[in-house]
């Protein structure tokens, strides 16, 4: 393979930074070079790129300069072939260790960090520069003088850090087994950042806590405490001291209870006990002992905590004119959570949703309105709670809006880390797809691995299993992905109860019309499709404008495309053109077209590719006719039109889909949308349709 400068390789590096257009000036400007010689450069680089992998490209413009097209996967193998290092490190792990040694050192020699990542003083730079804006989320900031760096913020703020870190070391399904047997792989042990601690003795102290308590803590917050555990025994060895007004609260861990603690603490710590470090040290993990989330109380709920979480409850229930199920025990849980939430509010000791993403597309209307709940109810001292605890509560209330079924058969145990909220919004998405099942109950992970097989059939898990369970286990999110229902009707053996998607909604209804033929004369068979279609979606009204959901510049008409990834390509440009959707659309489409979930073709010639997505900005469509028919994706099928559609719910984008029927079902308007090139003529032709007259 062809060797590339040294100058050669940094430009290729900025070029993957940037991901985007870097003009010739630019480049001149960086390394004072001639534009023949720039040329001479970007065509070397292509050359490469080219030895490297034959679908790795490089886009060059007389207007913009060059960038390069290349996805994640592609971008690993650049770097590893332009580095042909063992100890080679991405830009983001570069970032993640200078982080790490900031963290261990008081500072650290700039030279040192030349000779260690074999970069350039131009790279460090760089690396520098964009460290400060991620670290500037933490209140922190990188210093420079001397030829050294150093970490400059409070010590909080500094574990704060240190803590996130350590969630890319010892992930969550990693460290609860060490709950267990509180033994730590080797491996981890050898890290930088763990080698003054003891995995081992940090999750028996966890564990004794729990015991003095007398309450279980969720799997995810034994998770945070070990964490925020680690990241403080570690800081306190590198003479990172911290001090704190110390409460009543946080004078929790100095109590009786917790007294036989304070010795193995305080050899953890390598302080001595009874010392004013040790107590604020003390204090310090008091905070996130406070703000853990609670499976179940042995103290029962507090009135006051009732009180809130009976107030949400019933103001939910009248923005939604319904009564939860299993009131009250929806309310007991949610009290026990809020009380665990208000010490995080007061100690700003938030935690991460790790289902806030899911939640927002499948719920985004219950976490609005718990926010207006919130904000409108003062008093319950609440408003200021970010957008992951909005979306904890919304899950308990949500718990209670779906009827059970009493038809069982497989036992199923719900295992799930992230407290109970979490486990009943998982056992609610297990009851709603699969009634058949009988749920045996709601566990932790330490209780899941005492689960014998005579007692259940199936571990239904958010968190994976690292060691053998007597109980064959399978792990998914709270809110069912596609794919993991698919895998759980093969694990239980029965059909799920699926929320219909458009597409079997317009496959049932061209079942339902073709059965209604063979036995009646047709007369408004247009018409029908629509009422059936808003029948069996769900609603009988007819929706709002089409034309509000796209534009003209949204419609492409005789396209001269051979390959259905550009016309995904093209349609997503103008949907993002016109705010309807994130780039980062069109790949998912791409790959769920690659992966064989869906082929969305809805009719011969027809393709209708479209998923509920977090990068759908909001509603719209886009649609595109071809010259020639294409095959589209791997379903072996040619088309001719594809409809891409950006959905936030059925009922906002209902217009569009009658809209597709009515050109499906009529002979005419196939024929003239085949041949029409005049984006004016179908945009006054949408116009009628919206307007109700069932003509062009």
């Amino acid at each position: 393979m062809e060797l590339l400068s040294s100058r050669q390789k940094e430009l290729l590096e900025r070029l993957l930074v940037e991901r985007d257009y870097l003009s010739l000036q630019q480049i001149k400007d960086m390394y004072q070079l001639s534009p023949r010689t720039i040329r001479q450069d970007l065509l070397d680089i292509e050359e490469w790129l080219l030895e490297v992998g034959s679908d790795i490209n490089m886009e060059r413009s007389r207007k913009f300069g060059a960038r390069l097209l290349v996805n994640d996967e592609q971008e690993q193998l650049i770097l590893k072939a332009l580095h042909k290092s063992r100890d080679f490190m991405t830009q983001a792990e570069r970032w993640k260790d200078m982080q790490r040694r900031l963290l261990l050192e008081p500072s650290v020699l700039v030279n040192e960090l030349y000779e260690c990542y074999q970069i350039s003083q131009n790279t460090l730079k760089n690396d520098i520069n964009r460290m400060k804006q991620q670290l500037a989320d933490y209140e922190l900031e990188i210093r420079r003088e001397n030829r050294k760096i150093s970490l400059k913020g409070s010590e909080r703020h500094k574990r704060m850090l240190f803590m996130d870190l350590l969630k890319d070391l010892v992930p969550e399904e990693t460290a609860l087994p060490l709950f267990v047997t509180a033994q730590a792989s080797p491996v981890l042990s050898n890290d930088r950042l763990l080698s003054l601690c003891s995995l081992g003795e940090v999750a028996t102290l966890i564990n004794q806590i729990e015991s003095a308590e007398g309450d279980k803590f969720a799997d995810e917050s034994k998770y945070e405490l070990f964490l925020a555990c680690v990241a403080q025994i570690c800081r306190v060895k590198k003479r990172g001291r911290i001090q704190l007004s110390i409460d009543h609260d946080l004078r929790l861990l100095a109590q009786r209870p917790y007294w036989h603690l304070h010795e193995p603490f305080a050899r953890l710590l390598g302080v001595k006990c009874r010392s004013d470090p040790f107590f604020h040290e003390l204090a310090y993990l008091s905070m996130y002992v406070l703000g853990a989330r609670r499976l179940s109380s042995s103290k029962g709920t507090v009135p006051i905590y009732e009180s809130t979480a009976r107030t949400i409850v019933t103001k939910f229930e009248q923005m939604n004119q319904t009564k939860i199920e299993r009131r009250e025990e929806v309310i007991a849980g949610l009290a026990i959570h809020l009380k665990s939430a208000l010490y995080r509010l007061k100690y700003a000791t938030m935690i991460e949703n790790p289902h806030h993403d899911q939640l927002e597309i499948e719920y985004d209307a219950y976490l609005k309105q718990v926010q207006a709940i919130l904000l409108s109810s003062p008093e319950l001292g609440l408003a200021e709670l970010n957008k992951h605890e909005i979306g904890f509560i919304a899950i308990h209330l949500c718990t209670g809006l779906m009827k059970n079924t009493l038809v069982r058969v497989k036992r199923v145990a719900i295992v799930c880390s992230s407290g109970v909220g979490t486990s009943m919004m998982l056992e609610r998405s297990v009851r709603q797809l699969f009634p058949q099942v009988s749920i045996i109950g709601q566990y932790s992970v330490q209780e899941a691995h005492l689960i014998k097989e005579e007692e259940a059939d199936l571990l239904i898990t958010t968190v994976p299993f690292t060691a053998r369970m007597a109980v064959p286990w399978i792990k998914v999110t709270p809110i069912m992905r596609r794919e993991e229902v698919q895998y759980l009707e093969e694990r239980l053996g029965v059909p799920a109860a699926v929320n219909r998607t458009d597409l079997d909604v317009m496959d049932t209804v061209k079942a339902v019309v073709e059965l209604v033929k063979n036995h009646v004369p047709m007369q408004k068979e247009k018409p029908l499709y629509q009422d059936l279609y808003r029948f069996f979606a769900g609603y009988s009204k007819e929706s709002g404008s089409i034309t509000a959901l796209t534009a003209k510049s949204c419609i492409h008409l005789q396209a001269p495309y051979s390959n259905w990834r550009d016309c995904i390509d093209t349609l997503t440009k103008s949907l993002v053109a016109n705010g309807v959707v994130e780039r980062s659309y069109g790949d998912e489409i791409m790959k769920a077209v690659d992966t064989g979930s869906h082929p969305f073709i809805v009719s011969p010639g027809v393709a209708f590719p479209h998923l509920r997505s977090k990068a759908v900005n909001r509603c719209g469509f886009a649609w595109m006719t071809l010259k020639e028919p294409i095959l589209f994706g791997g379903s072996g099928e040619q088309v001719w039109w594809i409809v891409l559609l950006a959905p936030v719910d059925q009922q906002q984008h209902s217009k569009a889909v009658e809209l597709m029927l009515e050109v499906l079902h009529s002979p005419e308007l196939l024929k003239q949308l085949k041949t029409e090139s005049s984006s004016e003529r179908i945009w006054d032709w949408m116009r009628t349709f919206e307007e109700g007259k069932r003509h062009v």
